[in-house]
C-alpha cells in the first residue's frame, strides 16, 4: 500500500495547489464567459450583416483557448490574494494573450474547413466535361433536304448519346446532353463559346457541318473544350450523296469515339441512330421534323391559321414515310404528336369541340405503334402524354371521365420510365397528375426528380412553376417564393408575374403595390392568346380585388370585383378567386355560395377545396369546414 499513499498524498497536494491557484475558478469562469460570448454573438451577429462563418470562428476560439487559460493560470498564478495589484494586471494581460491566440488558430481552422477543395478537373470554371452540348449543324449544299437531314442528325445525336450514356456512371463520372429545346436557341446564328459554357454550364461541345456535292455526302465532326476553346477531336465521316442512312451509321460511331477519347470509358455502348433500312422513308420522315420545327416557330408568333397548314405537311410526310417502312414506329409516334398539337392548337384558336377528336386519333396512333413492338417506351410516354392532356384542354370532362383518364395516363407514363435513359418528361407530367390529384407531396418530388434529370427540360419553366403552386397549396408559402425568384430569374415567361400575384393575393406574407399589381396584369395579358383572354383576364382582376383588400381599399375591391364576375362568373379559377376575395372582405356568406357554385359546376374541384390557396381566408371558418366535410363525404 505504500503506493497508493504515495499517489494520494501526491493528488492531495496537486488538488490543494490547484485550489490555491484558483485554477478550478478560472476554469468555471472561462467556460461560463465562453458560452455568454457564444451564444450573444449568435443572438447579434446576423442582425448586424456579418458573416455566418463569424460565429464559427468564435466557437473554434473558445474551444482552443480553454487549456491556454488553464495553463496560464497555473504558470502565473493569476488569482492570488486580492490586495495583489500585479496580479490583476497581470491578469488582464494574459486574458487579451489568450484571447488574440485563440481567435487566430479559431480563424486558421476555419479557414482551411472552409477553403474550397481543388479542382480534379482542369477546367478552371468548374464545368463538368461530361456535360455536353451538340449544337446544330450547317450545311453546304444540298438544299433544303440536307437542311432538313442536319436538323434531324442534330436530334438524333442528343437522343442517341444519352441513351448510350443510360446507367453508365453516376454522379461526376456520367454523361448528360443538353436536350434539343434548351440547346434550340444557341444553334441559331453566332453564339460565342463563353456564352454557352455560362448558360448551359457545359464543359464539352460537339459541333460540325454537312456538306454535300453531286457525288458525295460529309459530315465533318468537332469536339471543342468549351472552356479553353481548343478543338479536342476531328473526325470526317463520308458516305455517298444518297446514301444518308450509312452516313448516320458511321456519324454514330465516329461520335462514340471522340467522345470515349475525351471522356474515357464514360459511354460504352455502340449508338443507334435510326431504326429504317428504307432510303426514301427516312427522307420523309427528315423534312417532315423540319416542317415540325416551322410549327413551333409559327405557333409562337400565334398565326394559328399558318401554323395549322405546317401540321397538316408534316403528318402527311410521316404519313408516306409510314407507308414506305410499315414496320417503323418512329413516324406513328410523331404522328400521335402531331395530333396533340392540333388539340392545342384547337384549344387556343376557340374551337374546342375539335379537342377530343383530335386526343383520341393520337392515341389510336400509340396503339398502333404499341403493336408493331409491345412496351415500347416512346409509345407508352405518347399515350400517357395525350390522355393527360386530355385533362387539361377538356375541362368540362365528366369527373368520372377525369378519374378514368388520371389512372390510364398515369399507368403508361410509370411503364415508360422502366429502362427510359431521358425520363424528365414523363417524370414532369408524372407531376402534373399528381397536383391534379391533390397529392401535392408526390407532385413535387416528381418535378425535382424531373428537374434533376434534365433541368433544361422543355417546358422546365412550367414544372418550376407548378413546384410554386404545390407548395403554396401546401402552405409552405417559403419554399413557394423560392421558386417563383428562380422562375423569374431563369425565364422569361409570364407565369412567374403571375405567381408574384397569387402571393400577394392570397399567401398576405407578400405585398406588391395596387400600380404593380395592375402593371403584371397587363404584362400577362398581353403575352396570352386572345382565345384565353375570356378566363384568364377575369381571374387576374379578382386577385388585383384580393390585393386591393388587403391595403385597406375595401371599395375599390368590390368595384373591380364586380367587373371580373360580370365578365366571367362560371369557370373554377374564376370561382375560387371571387370566394377568396369575398372571404378577405368579411363576407362569408357569398364566399359560401360561391363555394357551392364552384363544386357543382366542376366536380373535380371538391378533393381539392382544403388546398386551394384562394380559399384560405375562410379555411377556418367552421361552416366552410362543415361545407367540406358534407361534400367529401357525398364524393366518397
Amino acid at each position: 500500500m505504500p503506493l497508493f499513499s504515495y499517489l494520494r498524498s501526491r493528488l492531495g497536494r496537486l488538488g490543494a495547489e490547484l485550489r490555491r491557484r484558483r485554477v478550478p475558478q478560472t476554469a468555471l469562469w472561462y467556460l461560463g464567459s465562453a458560452v455568454a460570448v457564444v451564444e450573444a454573438a449568435n443572438v447579434l451577429l446576423p442582425s448586424l450583416g456579418a458573416p455566418a462563418g463569424l460565429i464559427r470562428v468564435l466557437a473554434i476560439a473558445a474551444v482552443f483557448g480553454f487549456p491556454i487559460a488553464l495553463a496560464l493560470a497555473w504558470a502565473y498564478d493569476l488569482s492570488p490574494d486580492a490586495g495583489d495589484r500585479g496580479a490583476s494586471w497581470r491578469a488582464a494581460v494574459v486574458v487579451g494573450a489568450v484571447a488574440l491566440v485563440s481567435l487566430t488558430a479559431g480563424f486558421v481552422v476555419w479557414a482551411r474547413q472552409t477553403r474550397p477543395p481543388e479542382r480534379v478537373l482542369a477546367t478552371s470554371s468548374g464545368a463538368d466535361p461530361a456535360h455536353v452540348a451538340v449544337l446544330g449543324f450547317s450545311t453546304v449544299g444540298g438544299g433544303e433536304e440536307m437542311a432538313a437531314f442536319a436538323s434531324n442528325l442534330q436530334a438524333r445525336l442528343i437522343d442517341g448519346l444519352s441513351a448510350a450514356a443510360a446507367n453508365v456512371g453516376t454522379g461526376t463520372n456520367r454523361l448528360r446532353v443538353v436536350s434539343r429545346a434548351r440547346i434550340l436557341p444557341f444553334s441559331r446564328g453566332n453564339v460565342s463559346l463563353d456564352s454557352l459554357r455560362r448558360e448551359l454550364n457545359v464543359g464539352t461541345v460537339l459541333e460540325g457541318s454537312v456538306e454535300s456535292t453531286e457525288t458525295s455526302a460529309t459530315v465533318r465532326l468537332r469536339l471543342i473544350d468549351a472552356v479553353t476553346g481548343d478543338q479536342i477531336e476531328a473526325k470526317d465521316v463520308v458516305a455517298h450523296a444518297d446514301d444518308r442512312l450509312t452516313l448516320l451509321d458511321a456519324v454514330a460511331d465516329s461520335v462514340i469515339t471522340i467522345i470515349r477519347k475525351r471522356l474515357g470509358d464514360i459511354v460504352r455502348a455502340r449508338m443507334s441512330l435510326l431504326e429504317t433500312a428504307n432510303r426514301d422513308a427516312f427522307d420523309r420522315f427528315t423534312l417532315g421534323m423540319k416542317s415540325v420545327d416551322e410549327f413551333e416557330t409559327t405557333f409562337g408568333r400565334k398565326d394559328y391559321a399558318r401554323a395549322a397548314a405546317e401540321l397538316d405537311d408534316s403528318d402527311s410526310l410521316f404519313a408516306q414515310a409510314e407507308r414506305l417502312d410499315k414496320r417503323w414506329i418512329e413516324p406513328i409516334i410523331e404522328r400521335g404528336k402531331i395530333a396533340k398539337r392540333r388539340a392545342q392548337l384547337a384549344s387556343v384558336s376557340g374551337a374546342r369541340n375539335r379537342i377530343a377528336r383530335e386526343i383520341e386519333a393520337g392515341i389510336r396512333h400509340a396503339r398502333r405503334a404499341l403493336a408493331l413492338r409491345s412496351g415500347d417506351r416512346r409509345a407508352l410516354e405518347l399515350r400517357g402524354e395525350l390522355r393527360a392532356a386530355q385533362l387539361t384542354l377538356d375541362p368540362d370532362a365528366s369527373e368520372t371521365e377525369g378519374a378514368r383518364w388520371t389512372k390510364e395516363a398515369e399507368r403508361d407514363l410509370r411503364a415508360s420510365l422502366v429502362g427510359n435513359p431521358t425520363p424528365a418528361r414523363a417524370l414532369r407530367m408524372l407531376m402534373e397528375l399528381a397536383g391534379q390529384e391533390g397529392r401535392f407531396e408526390e407532385a413535387l418530388a416528381y418535378g425535382k426528380r424531373a428537374y434533376d434529370e434534365d433541368p433544361y427540360l422543355e417546358q422546365i419553366s412550367l414544372t418550376v412553376f407548378r413546384m410554386f403552386e404545390y407548395s403554396l397549396a401546401l402552405g409552405r408559402d417559403v419554399d413557394a417564393a423560392s421558386f417563383c425568384v428562380t422562375g423569374r430569374a431563369r425565364f422569361n415567361s409570364p407565369i412567374f408575374d403571375d405567381c408574384r400575384l397569387s402571393l400577394a393575393a392570397w399567401s398576405g406574407h407578400y405585398q406588391l403595390g395596387a400600380d404593380s399589381a395592375w402593371t403584371i396584369v397587363s404584362a400577362q395579358l398581353s403575352a396570352y392568346p386572345t382565345a384565353l383572354m375570356p378566363v384568364l383576364e377575369p381571374r387576374l382582376r379578382a386577385m388585383v380585388a384580393a390585393v386591393l383588400v388587403r391595403q385597406q381599399l375595401r371599395d375599390s375591391a368590390r368595384a373591380v370585383l364586380r367587373t371580373a364576375r360580370n365578365r366571367d362568373a362560371r369557370s373554377a379559377g374564376m370561382l375560387r378567386a371571387s370566394a377568396g376575395v369575398y372571404g378577405l372582405l368579411g363576407n362569408t356568406d357569398s364566399a359560401l355560395a360561391i363555394v357551392r357554385s364552384l363544386v357543382a359546376d366542376h366536380p373535380r374541384q371538391r378533393r381539392l377545396l382544403r388546398s386551394f390557396p384562394e380559399l384560405r381566408s375562410i379555411a377556418a371558418n367552421p361552416r366552410f369546414q362543415e361545407l367540406v366535410a358534407t361534400i367529401q363525404s357525398q364524393t366518397h
